[in-house]
């Protein structure tokens, strides 16, 4: 049994009272949990040096999160709001790339990296607690774990000086709330109008637990979310096919060049535009000229994919081969641009591929598909509007119909 009075986590500076001293930010995200957030992932990026690759269902995994859309309006509202910045990498599938803005003035990072050492770090006041399924949403939570490290920590505290050592962090309602919620589950105890941990604090989180499912939850949720990356891979890729297709690419001859074994996946359209992988979209690629185009297509203008397209086709038309070879035409113009430097041809296959791409897609991906995919694992376009010859006779007609009917209108009112 961990005596209730420990040794504070690292070297963490105290404040006068002796309690973990927060830093006071200027500004901070409206809800404690948005604001773990923040502070988890600016510690890894510390720690790494470089942004933290990180999808939806990595966060809601690791914070027991089992509604992933809410995970997904955390980050969007976070990145909207300023405290975090997303970079879409070109070569992973679900992860997007979180990290502090580089605009942040560097004092408010130093902050929010001290923050992510206090709770995030080994030692740090939630580390004891990261693997337990009580972190989910409507339960202890990551607030109502760090109210019971600093009462581990500091030893019996009355409500009025919790509210004070935690005013940096969360609301004074929502201190008192945990404390209240602790209590209730005979994790903590009032006493004399001083609240510390039970005797038994350890065994009362694992009878919370078991008393409400959350150990099967945990498991459950795992298998959810892998099932969702083995669905989101066979929508698109054919599941487990996928990585037999790649290494065989490796072993083919380059696109541009010839050299076999090539050694590399080419994607077109690259996936720093839409961000995942697909047997039609893959090529073999030498690592000289793959790195070549990815450079290419950093520099252009990333494609506008928002604005519904209309096509004018053939009814014979078999729209899905139609497709496909479109999408090798706006390739071809993209090599020959590459090849020679002309960037007219690569500004034409942007443009291009503002039209070829829709296309492509919705006739090669399921409206059902398309909903089982993440919105912020890909790109989906707006779905567009293709006329075939007769849809355009009929049209016409429709309108010189109108036309006649309006005139007649005219002439009886006259």
């Amino acid at each position: 049994m961990i005596n209730p009075v420990i040794n504070p986590p690292g070297n963490a500076p105290k404040d006068t009272d002796g309690f973990p001293q927060f830093p006071e930010f200027g500004s901070k995200p409206g809800r404690p949990d948005w604001t773990f957030l923040v502070a988890y992932i600016a510690f890894h990026e510390h720690q790494k040096g470089e942004k933290v690759s990180a999808s939806r269902r990595d966060i809601q995994q690791r914070f027991r999160r089992g509604n992933g859309s809410g995970v997904s309006k955390m980050l969007r509202r976070l990145v909207k709001d300023g405290f975090l910045e997303v970079e879409h990498p070109e070569l992973a599938t679900h992860a997007y790339l979180y990290g502090l803005p580089a605009a942040m003035p560097v004092e408010e990072k130093e902050q929010w990296i001290e923050l992510g050492e206090l709770l995030f770090s080994p030692k740090g006041l939630l580390g004891r607690f990261r693997t337990h399924p009580s972190l989910k949403h409507g339960h202890i939570m990551p607030n109502g774990f760090l109210v019971l490290a600093i009462l581990l920590e500091c030893g019996s505290q009355s409500a009025l000086e919790m509210k004070k050592a935690m005013k940096h962090i969360m609301h004074r309602n929502t201190t008192q709330g945990r404390l209240d919620f602790l209590t209730e589950n005979d994790i903590v105890q009032l006493e004399d109008g001083q609240y510390s941990p039970t005797e038994d604090w350890e065994q009362a989180i694992i009878r919370y637990e078991r008393a409400n499912s959350l150990e099967t939850f945990d498991i459950e949720l795992k298998r959810r979310i892998a099932a969702e990356r083995c669905r989101y891979y066979e929508a698109l890729a054919g599941g487990a096919d996928l990585v037999a297709l790649k290494k065989f690419l490796r072993t083919g001859s380059c696109i541009e060049c010839g050299e076999k074994p090539a050694g590399q996946v080419e994607h077109f359209p690259p996936k720093l535009w839409l961000g995942f992988d697909h047997p039609d979209l893959m090529h073999s690629a030498c690592p000289g000229d793959n790195e070549d185009w990815g450079s290419i297509v950093k520099s252009l203008r990333r494609p506008n994919f928002d604005k519904p397209i209309v096509m004018s086709l053939p009814i014979e038309t078999d729209i899905k081969r139609f497709a496909a070879t479109l999408m090798a035409s706006v390739h071809r113009i993209f090599l020959e641009g590459a090849r020679t430097g002309d960037m007219g041809l690569l500004e034409l296959s942007v443009s291009r591929m503002e039209s070829a791409w829709p296309l492509w897609y919705w006739s090669h991906i399921t409206e059902e598909q398309s909903q089982r995919i993440h919105p912020a694992d890909y790109v989906r376009p707006a779905k567009p509007v293709v006329l075939t010859d007769w849809s355009i006779v009929e049209g016409i007609a429709k309108s010189v119909e109108s036309s006649r009917k309006l005139k007649r209108d005219r002439g009886r009112r006259g």
